[in-house]
C-alpha cells in the first residue's frame, strides 16, 4: 500500500511540474527563454502574448520589448503572477481594459516606453502595487488628470521625458512620493519655483536635462535629499547658475551631470557641495579650470567633449580615483599637472592633441591601472608610462607610432610589470602591435 502511495505522491509531483512551471521549467513556450524569474521574449516579432503558466507563490519578471503591434487581451496574464513588466519599443500597442487585472497586488514596475501610446493607458489605475513607472518617449495627447492623481498616491519612480511638455505639469503635485523624478527631453522653457514641494523631502534624483529652461529652477535649493541631479541643454550659459542654485552644504547630493551647455567654467556653487564625490561635465565650452572651483571629495571627475587646452592642479585632488578628459585639445602633460592626483586608479585622455607627455609626469600615481591615451599625436611611446609599476590596461591606438631602438626601454617595462594584461596601439613602420614589438637593435639581458 505504502509503495502505492509513494507512487501517487510521485505522480502529483510530475503533473504539478509540468502544468505549473514549477520545479525550474519556464513558464513559457517557444520563442521566449528563462533566466531566473526572468522571462525573455525581447524582439520575436510576437503579435500577441504566449501562454504563460507561472508557479504557485511565485512573481516573475517579463520582458516583451520590442515586439511592434503587439495585442495584450484581456487573459494575457491570467495564469502568472508578475512583477515587473517591460513592454519597451512595442510600437502601435494595444491594451485591453482587463489586462492587468490579476497583477493588481503584485506588479511593482512597468516600462511602457517608445510605445506610440497617446494617453496612460486607465487600466493602470486598478495596480495597487505599482511603485515604478516608465513612460517616456511616447505621443502624449492628454493626460488623465484623474488617473494620474491615483497613480501619485504609491508611485516612487517616474518617467516622462520626452513626451512634448510645453509646460510643467500641474498633476506632479500630487506625486507625493516620489523619489526619482526623469522629465529631461521636453520644452517647458521654465521651472516653476514650487514645482517640487509635493516630494521635496523625499526626492533622491532628478534629471531636468534639455529641457529648454534658461535658468536653474530656485526649487532645487530645497532638495536635501537629492542624491543625483542631471542638468543641461544648450539654452544653459555661465548667468544660467546662480550662486545658491543647489542645495545647500547640508544636501546628499553625490553625482552631479551637467551635459551639452555653453558654459565656459564650472557653474558657481559646485565647489561647495561637500558630499559631492562624482561630478559629469560634456559638452561644454569650458577651456581652462580655475583652482579651488572643484569640490574636494570628489572621486570621480569627467571633463570631456569641451575646450580644455592643459591639465594642472585644479582638476586634482588626493581622493580621486577616476579622471577623464577625453575629446579636449591637451597638447602636453607636464611634469606637476598630475601631482595632486596621487591615488589616481584610471585616466582618460583619448582624442586629445598630445604629442609630449614628461618623463616624470606619472611619478607620483603609484595607483594607476587604467591608461588610455588614444587617438593623440605621438610619435614615440611616451616614456613616462615606464613610471608606472601597476598598470594593467594600457591604450594607444590611433597614434601613428614609430617604435625604434630607442623604446627598448618599453621591453623591459612589460617583463618587469607582468600585471599588464591589455596594451593595444600599433607600431606603424614596423606594421605589428605594440604589444609585439621586440627590437633587434642589440642584445636585451632581462632577469
Amino acid at each position: 500500500m505504502s509503495n502505492y502511495k509513494g507512487l501517487f505522491v510521485l505522480l502529483t509531483i510530475i503533473i504539478t511540474c509540468t502544468q505549473l512551471a514549477t520545479c525550474g521549467e519556464c513558464p513559457s513556450s517557444s520563442p521566449c527563454s528563462c533566466s531566473g524569474r526572468d522571462i525573455k521574449c525581447d524582439a520575436k516579432n510576437l503579435i500577441s502574448v504566449p501562454p504563460l503558466v507561472g508557479a504557485p507563490n511565485t512573481t516573475y519578471r517579463l520582458f516583451l520589448n520590442r515586439n511592434p503591434n503587439l495585442v495584450i487581451g484581456d487573459n494575457s496574464f491570467s495564469n502568472i503572477t508578475l512583477e515587473y513588466v517591460s513592454l519597451d519599443s512595442c510600437r502601435n500597442i494595444s491594451i485591453s481594459s482587463n489586462a492587468f487585472k490579476n497583477q493588481r497586488k503584485t506588479l511593482k514596475e512597468l516600462y511602457i516606453s517608445n510605445t506610440d501610446l497617446t494617453k496612460v493607458p486607465e487600466e493602470l489605475k486598478d495596480l495597487e502595487a505599482l511603485q515604478s513607472l516608465h513612460i517616456k518617449s511616447n505621443k502624449m495627447q492628454q493626460w488623465d488628470l484623474l488617473l494620474m492623481e491615483k497613480l501619485g498616491l504609491r508611485l516612487t519612480t517616474l518617467d516622462i521625458s520626452r513626451n512634448g511638455f510645453t509646460s510643467w505639469p500641474k498633476w506632479l503635485r500630487h506625486m507625493t512620493n516620489l523619489h526619482w523624478l526623469e522629465v529631461s527631453l521636453n520644452t517647458f522653457g521654465m521651472i516653476p519655483h514650487d514645482a517640487f514641494d509635493a516630494f521635496h523631502l523625499r526626492l533622491n534624483y532628478l534629471d531636468i536635462a534639455e529641457t529648454g529652461i534658461s535658468d536653474m529652477p530656485t526649487g532645487l535649493q530645497t532638495l536635501h535629499a537629492l542624491t543625483g541631479l542631471k542638468v543641461g541643454g544648450r539654452t544653459l550659459y555661465d548667468s544660467s547658475f546662480y550662486e545658491n542654485w543647489l542645495p545647500s552644504r547640508i544636501s546628499s547630493l553625490k553625482s552631479l551631470i551637467i551635459m551639452n551647455t555653453h558654459i565656459t567654467k564650472i557653474p558657481l556653487g559646485v565647489h561647495q557641495q561637500w558630499s559631492l564625490t562624482s561630478l559629469n561635465i560634456q559638452i561644454s565650452d569650458i577651456n581652462y579650470v580655475e583652482e579651488n572651483v572643484m569640490p574636494k571629495n570628489l572621486t570621480e571627475l569627467i571633463l570631456a567633449y569641451s575646450l580644455i587646452t592643459r591639465i594642472h592642479g585644479g582638476f586634482c585632488n588626493p581622493n580621486l580615483k577616476v579622471l577623464n578628459l577625453g575629446v579636449n585639445k591637451i597638447t602636453s602633460i607636464e611634469k606637476y599637472d598630475l601631482r595632486d592626483c596621487q591615488n589616481l586608479m584610471s585616466l582618460y585622455i583619448r582624442k586629445n592633441e598630445i604629442h609630449y607627455i614628461s618623463p616624470t609626469a606619472f611619478v607620483r600615481l603609484k595607483h594607476l591601472l587604467f591608461l588610455d591615451l588614444q587617438r593623440n599625436r605621438f610619435i614615440h611611446i611616451p616614456k613616462a608610462i615606464g613610471r608606472l609599476h601597476s598598470l594593467s590596461n594600457l591604450y594607444l591606438d590611433g597614434n601613428h607610432l614609430t617604435c625604434t631602438c630607442q623604446d627598448e626601454w618599453f621591453l623591459q617595462w612589460r617583463y618587469n610589470n607582468t600585471q599588464t594584461e591589455h596594451i593595444t596601439g600599433q607600431c606603424e613602420n614596423l606594421g605589428i602591435d605594440l604589444k609585439d614589438f621586440k627590437p633587434h637593435c642589440s642584445p636585451i639581458f632581462v632577469g
